[in-house]
């Protein structure tokens, strides 16, 4: 496992990643950051499935929270992210089309219900030009173990 310092940030919708968040703290000795849209998505099915085709289908990239932290600080950044429609969620786009990620090793997570990584690392690495994306650690919802994170990062090479 690497001592260098990390930032793990995250989007959840369903909470799969968030009940992830204290073993990982505690396997990797991370920082955290939740990505959020600035407008919420809505709970009701069918409002819910609107916007999501709306901006998965137009890559669009919604405003998300303010993100107060100092990315100097890390020398690598873990992003989590569910896989939606074989892609990461749109609040995911607007924090990698921001600029704020230079120079970083970027560590990705995929967590999934059936289509895995689904070329979504490839995707971060085209996005994050002048960032080291490393392969990404895959998983089904919440299915992820310390035995899998500490495998992981022992096979990592960065």
């Amino acid at each position: 496992m690497s001592n260098k310092k990390q930032l793990f940030i995250y989007y959840s919708y369903t909470g799969n990643i968030n009940s992830l968040i204290p073993m990982l703290c505690e396997e990797l000795n991370i920082d955290t950051l939740r990505i959020e849209p600035t407008l919420a998505y809505p709970r009701k099915e069918e409002l819910f499935w609107e916007r999501y085709n709306d901006e998965i289908n137009n890559k669009l990239t919604p405003p998300i929270k303010e993100i107060n932290i100092n990315f100097d600080d890390y020398d690598s950044i873990i992003i989590a992210t569910p896989n939606w429609s074989n892609t990461f969620p749109p609040s995911i786009r607007t924090f990698l089309t921001s600029g704020y990620l230079k120079n970083k090793t970027i560590i990705p997570f995929v967590t999934h219900d059936r289509n895995g990584e689904a070329g979504i690392a490839e995707e971060m690495t085209m996005l994050l030009e002048g960032n080291n994306v490393t392969s990404a650690l895959v998983f089904q919802e919440n299915q992820l173990t310390k035995e899998q994170v500490n495998e992981f990062f022992n096979q990592l090479e960065y």
